[in-house]
Parts: C-alpha cells; structure tokens; sequence
C-alpha cells in the first residue's frame, strides 16, 4: 500500500430543508395530542348549545302550561255560570204527557246554554 494516499476527510451532510421539516415522533403524539384536544372543545360547545336549546325548549313549555291553565280556568268558570243559568225545578210526577213535554223543553232551553257555552269557548279560543 505505499500508493495509498490519505482519505480527505468528508463534511458532515447539512441539513437539507426537507430533512429539517420531517415530524419527530414527538410532535406527531403531539399533533394527536391537539386533533384530540380541538374534538373535546367541539364536543363540549355542541353539549353547552344543546343544554341551552333544552332549556329555553323547558322555559317555553312552562309558559305554554302556565297559559292552558288559565284559559281552562276561564273556560270553567264559564262553563259554571252558564249551568248555573240553566232552570232545573224539581220534576213533578203526575202526567206522563206533562211531564214529557216539560222535559222537552228544559232540554232545549240545556241545548240553547249549551251552545251559547261552546260559542263562547270557541270565541275565546283564540285569546289565550
């Protein structure tokens, strides 16, 4: 070997821009890390959006009752008067054919109050 002449030393390679930018293990966990982190914010914004949703779903749902027992309130009262306006005396025993023809019309004077009861309901549906 006395022809050998010595090796020139070799540089290290640099660093090339696409070897520099390749992710490390640890910033790929991390990235994971981040991609998990960013689904539980977004989960817990939808859960917090939908409590609210129920809520006010709750809140107009008690109105709405509150309302129905109002106007069932009114609707009785009417209901009460309206019986109350309705002549029932005590019926007298002695003539079927009396008696069928009083029993006629104290249901027609019932019929009259009734419908007078259901046109004043339905008057009213519309005002709650």
């Amino acid at each position: 070997m006395a022809n050998a002449t010595p090796k020139a030393k070799t540089k290290p390679k640099a660093r090339t821009k696409t070897t520099a930018k390749k992710p490390s293990a640890r910033n790929v966990f991390l990235a994971g890390l981040g991609a998990y982190g960013k689904a539980v914010d977004e989960a817990q914004s939808h859960i917090r959006d939908a409590q609210s949703q129920l809520q006010e779903n709750r809140t107009k749902a008690e109105n709405l009752f509150s309302q129905l027992v109002r106007r069932g309130e009114k609707v009785e009262t009417t209901a009460r008067n309206k019986l109350k306006e309705i002549d029932l005396p005590e019926l007298i025993l002695s003539d079927h054919e009396v008696l069928r023809e009083d029993l006629r019309a104290r249901l027609d004077r019932a019929r009259e109050s009734f419908d007078t009861l259901r046109d004043a309901v339905s008057n009213k549906g519309g005002q709650a």
